[in-house]
């Protein structure tokens, strides 16, 4: 019985069969998944199996399943709607709120780690185990590549359900962009092979960019493309104390206005550390004097101090080499954890940060003192060469298709363990507000946030307006369509419309 007690508080709370005895709905439920073997708070491996990324936020399933088939995971999920439970799937567990084990059922999601390739028309099948590291080398064995982030052990799932911004993004969009079908089990435990515009428009459009509201997707297929023969990484780094907060915020202005012209084939970050570090780092997907031509002018206009690092690789090569140290193969490597807030901003085309906001920001940033160790990291994303901004917002669920740069603010306590200082939030609020307070009369509604960025202490109209803004009622019209018992929630997920 104790071995249910998670179950047991998560079902008081549910409306949506108050009629059914609880606790005949608890014992129907650990009688219907006893034969998939769940892992319950009694078993010794309970705590690793549901730990999160992000320690500051963990939860407690009250059932853990590792299925191996799709039929498992259509019997998973029928037993949990039977029985008015929740629903989560973990695929690399980054969510950095922790929502792949909030739902009463977690489904872990790493036996489906098979990736297929068709040579005849560029595409693959990915599943949703696999993580970020493992299929750019899968792919690029096949000398195929795929937009997506640079750090390894993300798992698929969150990161293209998304959006999924990488350094290659403006030149091939975001990883949900190159989605041509889903493969998933929907609330109601039927499985569907193949979800495309053709065969069911409404799905399709509401899992690229929201699939965790709609289902469990146990695989991706995706259109991919040819590896690039050479990527420039550059690293342009002025240390602690080298640049004044007058010097970062023009240099931020730079990276700013520069970014409006900047070719497709740039990626480009600019990255403010403690004690006023920065870098200004990123990729350029073509030749050495391409990339000299490019950026060479904006060097020039850069102040001095800084170290400098250009090196002419292959794409893998460069993946390895953004990865920090970390290697692209994830098997059989123990991955470390942090305990963490983030916050994020997206920012419009065509309405630059002001002069005097970034120097406030910056000014806040190099003078406000804090326990934490933080990071801001800012990332070209849009641009008029920009193919993520070249889809129409019709296109899928994704909620920004005129944006600039995209925020991630990021503090972690000084250990990157528990517990998590109360002065962290205010610290990255108060960083956040230096920005989105003095600019958003100028901005109205069309700044936002980013979902993979997920910011908990967000209020449900703050969630609509900032991660979905126009394309949320479509999303509530569909969520209950598709999952009316809202099976598949977590505090920020998609809310059926009345």
């Amino acid at each position: 019985m104790l071995a249910y007690a998670p179950l047991l508080v998560a079902l008081l709370c549910f409306a949506g069969t108050s009629a059914t005895p609880i606790l005949t709905r608890q014992n129907a439920l650990a009688n219907c998944l006893a034969p998939l073997t769940p892992v319950t708070s009694s078993d010794s491996s309970y705590s690793s199996d549901v730990a999160s990324f992000n320690q500051r936020l963990e939860y407690t399933p009250a059932f853990f399943l590792k299925p191996t088939s799709v039929a498992q995971i259509s019997s998973i999920v029928s037993c949990a709607a039977s029985n008015g439970a929740t629903v989560s799937a973990r695929s690399g567990g980054h969510s950095y709120a922790s929502y792949s084990t909030i739902g009463q059922v977690t489904i872990d999601l790493a036996a489906f780690s098979n990736i297929t390739y068709n040579n005849a028309d560029g595409t693959a099948v990915i599943g949703a185990g696999n993580r970020l590291g493992d299929i750019a080398l899968a792919l690029n064995d096949q000398g195929r590549a795929l937009p997506h982030g640079t750090c390894p052990y993300v798992g698929i799932g969150g990161h293209a359900s998304f959006g999924g911004f990488g350094l290659a993004g403006r030149m091939w969009g975001l990883t949900v962009d190159n989605i041509i079908g889903f493969d998933v089990v929907l609330a109601n435990g039927t499985a569907v092979a193949g979800v495309t515009p053709d065969t069911d428009a409404d799905l399709f459009w509401a899992l690229a960019g929201s699939a965790p509201s709609y289902a469990i997707v146990t695989a991706f297929h995706v259109q991919t493309y040819a590896a690039p023969p050479t990527a420039i990484n550059f690293d342009y780094s002025w240390p602690a104390g080298t640049l004044t907060s007058s010097n970062a915020a023009f240099l931020f202005k730079s990276f700013q206005d520069f970014g409006a012209t900047a070719p497709k084939e740039l990626g480009i970050s600019y990255t403010l550390g403690q004690g006023g570090s920065v870098e200004l780092s990123g990729v350029y997907y073509g030749t050495k004097n391409e990339f000299e031509n490019v950026f060479g002018g904006f060097v020039d206009s850069m102040a001095g101090g800084y170290s400098t690092s250009v090196q002419e690789m292959t794409w893998i090569e460069s993946l390895a080499d953004l990865a920090g140290g970390q290697s692209l193969d994830t098997s059989g490597a123990a991955e470390s954890r942090d305990d963490f807030l983030a916050k994020s901003l997206v920012t419009p085309e065509g309405m630059p940060i002001e002069d005097e906001v970034l120097q406030s920001f910056m000014d806040y940033c190099f003078n406000t003192t804090t326990s934490t160790e933080w990071f801001v990291e800012v990332n070209l994303y849009g641009g008029a060469n920009s193919t993520i901004n070249a889809l129409p917002l019709s296109a899928n669920s994704f909620g920004h298709r005129d944006s600039h740069l995209v925020f991630q603010m990021y503090a972690s306590s000084s250990n990157y363990a528990p517990p998590y200082p109360d002065e962290g939030f205010t610290f990255l609020s108060d960083m956040y507000n230096t920005i989105v307070e003095p600019m958003s009369g100028t901005w109205g509604t069309s700044w936002g946030a980013y979902v993979n960025y997920v910011d908990p202490t967000l209020s449900a109209d703050q969630t609509k307006e900032l991660y979905w803004g126009t394309q949320y009622d479509r999303l509530a019209s569909l969520k209950a369509k598709y999952d009316s018992q809202n099976i598949f929630s977590n505090p920020q997920s998609i809310q059926a419309s009345s």
